[in-house]
């Protein structure tokens, strides 16, 4: 045998040998420390800070699907969803129309944001909306 069929012996012997070559296994690292009641209270004073700041928070499309929920008495899963009940098609219909006005969200995003759908979908709803208030 040439030196290549031996290698690929060697080879095919230790893919096929059945006991995959030993892991080193790290230790977990330690935990944290506790927070003090300090640290705590010092979080707490940051986070309100950025709040006041307008910087920390929920982000403001959340905020917006959270309200359309409400007012039409569904949950987020539902609104979510691929359902076609009419009650959560009117609820995706505001939505999608109030991302766009309000925030001025592209259509990609405002369909990524509601249950991955297509931006097409997304014009449909708002030109609708529209059409319904239109028409009162």
């Amino acid at each position: 045998m040439n030196d290549l069929q031996q290698h690929y012996k060697a080879v095919r012997a230790r893919l096929w040998a059945g006991a995959p070559p030993p892991v080193a296994v790290r230790p977990p690292p330690p935990p944290p420390p506790p927070l003090s009641i300090s640290m705590r209270e010092q979080f707490r004073e940051a986070h309100e800070l950025l709040k006041i700041a307008g910087v920390a928070g929920v982000p403001k499309w959340k905020l917006i699907l959270r309200e359309v929920c409400a007012l039409h008495s569904i949950t987020m899963d539902q609104l979510t969803s691929h359902n076609r009940s009419k009650k959560f098609i009117d609820a995706r219909m505001l939505a999608y129309y109030r991302l766009n006005k309000e925030l001025g969200l592209s259509l990609p995003q405002i369909g990524r944001y509601i249950g991955d759908r297509d931006h097409s979908t997304v014009f449909y709803g708002i030109k609708r909306y529209e059409s319904n208030l239109r028409r009162g």
